[in-house]
């Protein structure tokens, strides 16, 4: 258990002056194995404190994680998220080299949750070791903030007024399979070798 305190400030001329805010965050975690069984489980209460700005959430997570027999485990899991909009997300605006960055100062903060179901087995032979990996995945985002290039100032700026702005856009899922394999071994005394790769499908 713990708590986070980040503070941050910024000063931009399409604000008219400086913005500070505070970020708290109150955290617990639990953990705890039976048999076979491994369990996680935690919270969190988020509070952001931008400007005139206060928004406060809490999220939560678990997981369980099973030894079917030795070498193969069973996981599934289930986590929430909250974001806060950035300062420059809300306020900055202005030119970026060529590009065109617009503020959204009523853009409201993403939250969702995210879970999975996995198989991973690991595997051991001669002087070769690594593990096979294989997770479905379904995610769900509220107010989900994108960076949308599109129309977003006068055509008397730069470029016609077209550049890029962060906007909800709005409910979002995503879900989708992946798959991994990884493995290293030894060939002599001097040489070794390790493979790292993987497969992800998703349907966003």
């Amino acid at each position: 258990s713990g708590l986070v305190a980040t503070t941050f400030m910024g000063e931009t001329g399409s604000y008219g002056g400086r913005l500070e805010g505070v970020n708290y965050s109150l955290y617990t975690q639990y953990d705890q194995k039976f048999g076979d069984f491994n369990i996680s489980t935690g919270a969190r209460y988020e509070i952001f404190d931008l400007d005139t700005i206060r928004i406060a959430k809490p999220v939560f997570r678990g997981g369980l994680n099973y030894e079917v027999i030795d070498g193969l485990n069973l996981r599934t899991s289930y986590g929430q998220g909250f974001r806060f909009p950035s300062i420059a997300e809300m306020f900055m605006q202005g030119e970026i080299g060529p590009i065109n960055l617009y503020n959204n100062p009523n853009l409201q903060a993403e939250s969702g949750w995210t879970s999975e179901l996995g198989l991973k087995k690991s595997f051991t032979f001669s002087k070769w070791k690594g593990y096979i990996d294989l997770v479905g995945f379904l995610m769900e985002y509220n107010n989900m903030m994108e960076f949308t290039f599109g129309s977003w100032g006068p055509s008397t700026d730069p470029m016609f007024g077209l550049g890029f702005r962060s906007v909800n856009v709005g409910k979002t899922r995503i879900s989708g399979l992946e798959f991994t394999f990884n493995g290293e071994g030894s060939i002599n005394e001097n040489w070794g070798i390790g493979l790292l790769s993987g497969f992800n499908v998703s349907n966003p």
